[in-house]
């Protein structure tokens, strides 16, 4: 038995005990109205024992408010636990393995690339090695980074510090037009676009912090895209007029996620560690859960 019940225990025998003396005993002086010895002892015990049983009750309440909050809090944990493993076990189902992407880009045929392009629409896009020697620059080789950030400012902080930090996730794919089904051109019909898109072919490789693991951790974290050519004369031509159509990130464990060309948000007017101007295209992934 604890102390509070004892008290209550106490306190209700204390309570009767002195009810039953009040009625035993005279509590008032018959002669003279006051109350008497045995009536002033009743009345001391049943406010003692009345203040005790409150008491009693009090500590007893508080303690049972005491639990409650317990009890709440050791819930809250454990569905906090619980809410932990479910995403944790969604991680395991959905991880990031093997990931390769699919990009369109647009240039316009005029300038630098408007020979390149009369030739791919006089040959219908059948590419051949040929077409390039009309190719500013000679044959070009593509290469692509894909960076993604878990945190926007470390994304910032990347652009701002010339790539010189890792991301949480890299991808990079280098591709070139002398390999078969690596590297493609297109004169779009109708509309004076070139379309530069990836074969199969590519050499595609992953690294970074290893903190985006799953494809559950790319909710809310920053994508940055960048692309830049290389030729075999050394001289690539800009990048500055480039646009991206399409993108699509594939992994081993599930379905591809094409992301609205809407939603990207074109940063130019940057500097790699060499000084020279590069072009990258944001993403921010929505929150999900």
């Amino acid at each position: 038995m604890d102390v509070v019940t004892l008290w209550k225990v106490v306190s209700l025998i204390l309570t009767g005990s002195f009810g039953i003396l009040g009625l035993l005993k005279e509590f008032k002086s018959k002669e003279t109205g006051r109350i008497t010895g045995w009536g002033l002892i009743s009345l001391v015990g049943i406010l003692a024992s009345t203040t005790l049983g409150t008491f009693a009750q009090f500590r007893e309440w508080a303690h049972q408010q005491e639990s409650r909050a317990n009890t709440a809090e050791k819930t809250l944990q454990l569905l906090q636990n619980t809410d932990q493993a479910v995403r944790d076990i969604g991680r395991l189902l959905s991880p990031l393995e093997e990931p390769r992407i699919d990009v369109i880009f647009i240039s316009p045929c005029k300038d630098q690339f408007q020979r390149f392009c009369d030739k791919l629409a006089s040959d219908s896009n059948v590419q051949s090695v040929q077409q390039f020697q009309h190719f500013p620059g000679g044959i070009p080789r593509f290469f692509v980074a894909v960076d993604f950030f878990r945190n926007n400012e470390d994304a910032e902080n990347y652009m701002k510090e010339s790539h010189e930090n890792k991301s949480d996730l890299s991808i990079w794919v280098k591709a070139a037009a002398d390999v078969e089904d690596s590297l493609r051109f297109i004169k779009a019909p109708f509309v004076d676009e070139l379309w530069v898109t990836l074969g199969q072919k590519v050499t595609t490789s992953s690294g970074g912090n290893n903190r985006i693991r799953s494809t559950k951790d790319l909710s809310g974290s920053t994508m940055l895209l960048t692309a830049s050519w290389s030729t075999s004369n050394g001289d690539p031509p800009a990048f500055n007029n480039v646009t991206l159509k399409y993108f699509a990130l594939f992994v081993s464990s599930g379905e591809p996620i094409v992301i609205d060309m809407k939603q990207f948000r074109q940063r130019t007017g940057l500097r790699d560690i060499y000084g020279r101007p590069f072009t990258i295209f944001q993403y921010t992934f929505p929150k999900t859960g």
